[in-house]
């Protein structure tokens, strides 16, 4: 089991402890319904269903139309406390969909104290980390924003990506000057931020892109990539 995850610390943040803790969770699920822990391929993508109806005995409810935030954003997803569901918006592509899906599974395991979810819901407005430039009161803001890096980790442990990206990549690391650089972008800028995209989507000989091992957007996949400085 302790190949694909790595032992939870008392310096790691709530978000990544929460997360790490969930995933040890659905290891367990997963390594008793197959008699032996999962493969690697077997556990990612995170089976996120298997987290909200097994973990959290919650329900998943996916509807074409959550609304509109008081801002004026489409909502991406909610999470209702009284009903113990997570409403994710079906019209949503299918890596924003689960980046969703995890944000809110966030929501239910560190915010169900929060002023605003007792009793009722929080809304989520955003389907990916992009800073929450207006709108929100600084309260949100930090709430929305814990969700957005729990669901980072949920969905792309630390130890898991680097072990994939050095899959697809050959190295640890990736200098964006490198041939592969240029094969997997082989028009535009070669800056930091457009070769950890490409790289995000790029088809290996063997295997899938990153994007598709995690089941995320290629968007969500840069950003994580830039994160752990695994483009240079």
């Amino acid at each position: 089991m302790s190949a694909l995850l790595v032992t939870q610390s008392p310096s790691e943040s709530r978000p990544q402890a929460c997360s790490l803790e969930v995933l040890n969770n659905l290891l367990r699920l997963l390594s008793q319904e197959l008699g032996r822990p999962p493969k690697f391929e077997e556990f990612y993508p995170i089976h996120l269903e298997s987290i909200v109806e097994s973990v959290l005995h919650w329900k998943l409810v996916r509807s074409d139309d959550l609304g509109s935030s008081p801002y004026g954003a489409q909502i991406m997803g909610r999470c209702d406390f009284e009903q113990k569901a997570i409403l994710v918006r079906s019209q949503a592509s299918g890596g924003a969909q689960r980046y969703s899906l995890a944000h809110e599974i966030g929501h239910a395991l560190m915010h169900k104290d929060a002023p605003r979810c007792v009793g009722g819901s929080l809304k989520r407005v955003r389907p990916t980390r992009s800073p929450l430039s207006s709108g929100p009161r600084p309260e949100d803001y930090a709430i929305e924003r814990e969700a957005e890096r729990f669901a980072a980790e949920l969905l792309m442990p630390a130890k898991a990506v680097r072990r994939a990206f050095q899959e697809v990549a050959g190295s640890p690391r990736l200098w964006s000057r490198s041939q592969l650089a240029e094969k997997a972008l082989p028009s535009g800028e070669l800056t930091i931020e457009n070769v950890s995209e490409a790289i995000s989507n790029y088809q290996p000989t063997r295997g899938k892109p990153l994007s598709a091992t995690f089941g995320v957007t290629g968007a969500a996949m840069a950003t994580r990539i830039r994160e752990l400085g695994l483009v240079f």
